[in-house]
Formats: structure tokens, sequence, C-alpha cells
């Protein structure tokens, strides 16, 4: 037959190029994989300028290295009343100018919520005064903060696909996805939703962040602490995934002093040891005071 003579003849031909014997599909695709190799060079540039946004404290921006990094998966878990004021101060602060440690851009937020299990919410009055005491306009900032809801498995994995079109149309640098393990935990979730896993959902979100030079902030529980765990320090809600996928891995944890109290360890750093430090809260602000001592 004439197309097998062609192919033999291309097999023969060391000058005939390999993409003669593909179909214009299967030439395409090879084109766009070979549009997606980035030159390792331009990567180190890119991570060297990489912006940081600062958390609104000092002292935690000092434990990651001077904030949370643009093209970094940041994974933020633990105990609730500190992710939740984080939550907030980082998605108001991205609005900021970059000389004051913002990175002058809206922020893109994924709310996952079971109310059957724990509710996660968006305090928008909390939001305004944030923004009030940044030097913010309140009703401008929320103009700013564009937010997906998922309440199921199948929802939250939708959200994951589509969120790279939606950073790069509104130009977002700060993807936060709030309690991202809470819907895929949850056994009666898991039943009615079998092919959803965290895998996919974590793969989504970090694609659309990377390919856009944004930061991927991921919050969640400690899963329940075991004998192993180091320091008595739980690993995070849905196993082994999110702390091999995450790059920068910050635990928060409440002491037992009479005063609001908490302890930040930092697990895992590109470049950075594991350390750790403690400082004093209160329901809507984390303070730049040290605090020196155990629990």
């Amino acid at each position: 037959m004439l197309t097998g003579y062609d192919e033999n003849l291309a097999a023969d031909n060391p000058n005939t190029p390999h993409t003669a014997l593909l179909s214009p599909a299967e030439s395409l695709f090879e084109r766009e994989l070979t549009d997606n190799y980035q030159n390792a060079l331009d990567l180190y540039y890119r991570n060297l300028n990489s912006g940081k946004l600062t958390t609104g404290s000092s002292l935690l921006d000092s434990l990651m290295g001077g904030g949370v990094e643009t093209s970094t998966f940041t994974l933020i878990y633990g105990d609730r009343r500190i992710i939740e004021i984080l939550v907030h101060k980082l998605l108001v602060n991205t609005l900021l100018d970059t000389t004051k440690g913002g990175f002058a851009s809206p922020a893109t937020y994924v709310c996952c919520s079971n109310y059957r299990k724990e509710r996660t919410m968006l305090n928008t009055y909390y939001l305004a005064d944030i923004a009030l005491s940044a030097g913010i306009n309140p009703t401008a900032a929320p103009r700013n903060i564009h937010v997906a809801m998922a309440f199921n498995p199948l929802e939250e994995y939708i959200i994951s696909k589509a969120t790279e079109r939606a950073v790069r149309k509104t130009g977002s640098k700060l993807i936060l996805v709030d309690n991202i393990a809470l819907l895929l935990c949850d056994e009666k979730m898991r039943e009615e939703f079998p092919d959803v896993t965290l895998t996919s959902v974590v793969g989504g979100f970090w694609e659309a962040a990377f390919r856009n030079d944004a930061a991927l902030v991921v919050t969640c529980r400690g899963a329940p602490p075991t004998s192993k765990d180091n320091q008595g320090i739980p690993i995070p809600e849905g196993g082994s995934v999110l702390s091999q996928k995450a790059g920068v891995i910050v635990y928060l944890r409440v002491g037992r002093r009479r005063f609001p109290f908490a302890k930040a360890y930092l697990r895992k750093h590109p470049s950075l040891v594991n350390r750790e430090a403690a400082f004093t809260f209160n329901r809507y602000c984390i303070h730049d005071d040290l605090v020196v001592g155990g629990e």
C-alpha cells in the first residue's frame, strides 16, 4: 500500500523529520507539550524575583522566609482559630501594593464547606475592617476578591479545573483554597462521589497557580495524632497527599496558657530548616510579641 511505502521510506531516511509520521492531531499535541517546557535559568530568575505576600504578622513572615511566595504551594493547617485570621488577612493583603507586602492584584478564594461537619465561612465584615485598617476602600476590597463555593467533592473538582481560566481572566496572584480536604475526607461524601480524589483536586489548583505565576495557599485541619507523630504534630487531614505536594508547610497549634497563645511550626521549606515560633493573638489579629517558653 502507498501508506506503507511512505512509512518505510521515512524510517530508512534519517533526514525525514519525525513529525512526518504523526497525524495532524498528534503533531499539534507534540508542539503543545514542547511549548510547555521552560528554560531552567528562566525558572531560576523567576523564583529569585518571586513576589512575597505578607501574612500580616512579621513574625510569621520571618518564619516562612519572608511571606507567601508566588509560584509556590503553601499549606497551612491546624487550629481553625488562627487559620481563619490568616485567611482573611491574606485575601485583603493581596490587594496591597508590592511595596507594602502585597501582590497589587485581585485574589481568588475557594470555600469548601460541609454543614454536617464544619462550616467554613468568609466574614465580609472582618474583611472590611482589615481593608479599612490597611488603607483600602472597604467597599472596593470585596469586589477584588473572587469567591467560589463547593459543597461536595464534585463541585470542588469542577472548581479546581475552572480556576486556571478564572485566575487568568481576573489577574489574581493568590489562589486560596480553604479547608481543601474537608469534603473529600467525609465518609458519606466519599461514598457518594468515589471517583473524586484529593490528588486530582490539588493538581487542578496547583496547575492554575503555576501557569499564572500565582501563589497557592491551601488550608486544612490536622489529622488525628498518632504515636509516630514528631513532637505530637499531626499530618494534614487527607493523609500524605498534601504533605508531598506542598512546597512550604506550616502547622498551627493553640497553647494552653491563660492568655491566647499559639505556636507556628515550619515543617517544610525548600531552603529553610524546620523551626517554630510562639505568639499571642486575639479574635481578629495575630500579635508580633514573641512568646518564650513552652506551653
